[in-house]
């Protein structure tokens, strides 16, 4: 059995400053895109795609995260993201399951709650993130283009 990727409470904090964010519907994609970003030199946020929860379930999405996330492509995940929409059953859930961080953008009351089990189960909560680039084929040249603009600085 493989061992879930750890995502570090360090890692966890500065997911909303890390960029690019790329949305994963399946291990093929977040093979892809980690691929694309250890070419590139540089580290990525896998978020799963809105409503993947929803038919996939958060154990099934973190084990696509592990899968994918395996030999030299490991040094190219910052972190992972589960994208809970607004449903708080959904982000406990997932908090339960072992994401190291929820997105959530529920009813300000919920809102309250989540952040709450988010911080029991030391995981990373965010109302916001930055906007993710979609899975292949873009993500290659987006991936590029961004290590070649961060080089620059």
């Amino acid at each position: 059995m493989k061992r879930a990727v750890p995502l570090h409470r360090a890692a966890v904090r500065d997911l909303a400053a890390t960029k690019p964010h790329i949305v994963f519907r399946s291990l093929s994609d977040a093979v892809t895109a980690l691929d694309a970003a250890r070419r590139a030199g540089v580290r990525i946020v896998l978020r799963s795609a809105p409503g993947a929860i929803r038919f996939g379930g958060p154990l099934y999405l973190r084990k696509i995260v592990a899968a994918a996330a395996t030999g030299r492509r490991r040094r190219a995940l910052a972190g992972a993201v589960i994208d809970c929409g607004g449903e708080a059953a959904l982000a406990f859930a997932a908090i339960r399951a072992g994401w190291r961080a929820v997105l959530f953008r529920g009813p300000g009351a919920l809102e309250r709650e989540v952040e709450a089990a988010a911080a029991h189960g030391h995981a990373g909560y965010y109302r916001r993130l930055p906007p993710p680039l979609d899975a292949p084929p873009a993500v290659l040249h987006a991936v590029k283009r961004r290590a070649l603009l961060s080089s620059n600085h």
